[in-house]
């Protein structure tokens, strides 16, 4: 008779028990992987902070401080004579605390509610962040040559839909850019990730409703693609502002165009303006006359075969739709939302601008630290981030 325990048995239990642990392991980094440490930025303290190392900090102050005159020149210097000679500073305002970074920074790595802020510093020279009602902010900055500087930032966000979600990249580029022309000031090319639904952030019954009627066809975006562009041009010998034009790009033209003429039709039946055709590059629309509103404002605007462009008047319109040199083209890259501030553009402009009202030259003019600024950004996962140059010269 074979015994109970005979040879065949035994063998099995080894793979049982391999088995079973197995399977309780694999529970065990289920249930790690949902209840996973929060991260130094998850533990960072609720309020505003900033710290980092004194000798790179203190070189973009300097930079800073050659805006004369201004209060970014002013506070730059209060902060430089606090930070210079340390090799580590610190300053935090608790949420809910009235207080100022400015008073309260000075040499230090700070207290061990910053201890997540200094993990997350790493090799930066420093490091800033900020909560609020609606989420969090967490920038980090370091040095580049010819006193240039470079900011990686992150931005959380917690809460429904806001004004903000109009200037949140989305995930995906924007595509190609539609506004030519030369010498801008400032370019924008964004797809937020909200989309153009801009109806949805103006109560129905609010001034702007009844004063603009934001709440037309155009706005619901229904006849938009997501994307806008924005360009601020380097004001011509004489004139008043600088030239602004917009481009909205559309999903389908002949939607873009009847919404576009209803929001003109609404507008010159709210205010005593008339309507003008109006073409431009070989493109046809509309301007708004007698709108005497603000200096030069004569809004117009054409429908191209890919985007609605808009301008403070037609010379903007006619900029908009000139070509722009190979070079002026990588200002704006198709596949991030981009921001680009052409520094070097505007102590021309202030010259232009204070000659055309009379104010004479500017004294002392002012001294741009920077050649240009240039900003990217695009949502990756629940966080928006962001990369920032500001270029020497």
């Amino acid at each position: 008779m074979t015994p109970i325990m005979g040879s065949r048995f035994p063998s099995a239990l080894p793979v049982i028990h391999i088995q079973f642990a197995a399977a309780g392991l694999g529970l065990a980094l289920a249930a790690l992987g949902g209840c996973a440490p929060p991260t130094p930025a998850d533990r960072l303290p609720a309020g505003t902070l900033l710290l980092g190392r004194g000798d790179g900090f203190s070189t973009l102050l300097s930079q800073a401080r050659k805006l004369a005159g201004t209060p970014l020149a002013r506070t730059a210097e209060v902060a430089q004579s606090r930070v210079a000679d340390c090799d580590e500073f610190s300053a935090f305002c608790p949420a809910g605390e009235e207080c100022s970074l400015l008073d309260r920074l000075g040499c230090g790595a700070g207290g061990a509610e910053l201890a997540p802020a200094r993990e997350l510093l790493g090799d930066a020279a420093w490091l800033a962040a900020a909560s609020f009602a609606g989420g969090r902010v967490i920038a980090r900055g370091r040095p580049l040559g010819s006193g240039g500087e470079e900011v990686d930032a992150e931005v959380a966000l917690r809460g429904g839909r806001s004004a903000l979600s109009l200037l949140l990249p989305a995930a995906d580029g924007p595509g190609p850019r539609r506004l030519g022309g030369d010498e801008t000031l400032v370019r924008l090319r964004l797809r937020p990730d909200g989309g153009l639904d801009v109806a949805s952030l103006i109560p129905a019954e609010g001034m702007a409703a009844r004063m603009f009627k934001l709440r037309s066809d155009l706005f619901v975006a229904t006849a938009l693609a997501g994307t806008w562009e924005l360009a601020v041009y380097v004001p011509r010998e004489g004139q008043l502002i600088p030239p602004v034009a917009l481009a909205l790009d559309f999903a389908r033209r002949d939607l873009a165009v009847a919404a576009m003429e209803r929001f003109v039709t609404q507008v010159t039946e709210t205010w005593p303006v008339g309507r003008n055709p109006y073409a431009a590059g070989g493109h046809s629309g509309a301007c708004l006359s007698d709108l005497k509103v603000l200096p030069e404002l004569e809004p117009c605007y054409v429908a191209t075969d890919d985007a609605l462009i808009v301008g403070w008047n037609p010379p903007a319109v006619e900029l908009a739709m000139s070509p722009s040199p190979a070079a002026a083209s990588t200002l704006v890259g198709a596949d991030e939302s981009t921001l680009m501030v052409d520094l070097a553009h505007f102590p021309e402009a202030d010259r232009r601008l204070a000659a055309a009202f009379g104010a004479g030259p500017l004294s002392p003019s002012v001294e741009y630290p920077w050649r240009s600024l240039r900003l990217r950004g695009h949502r990756a996962g629940d966080r928006y981030r962001f990369h920032a140059e500001l270029e020497g010269w």
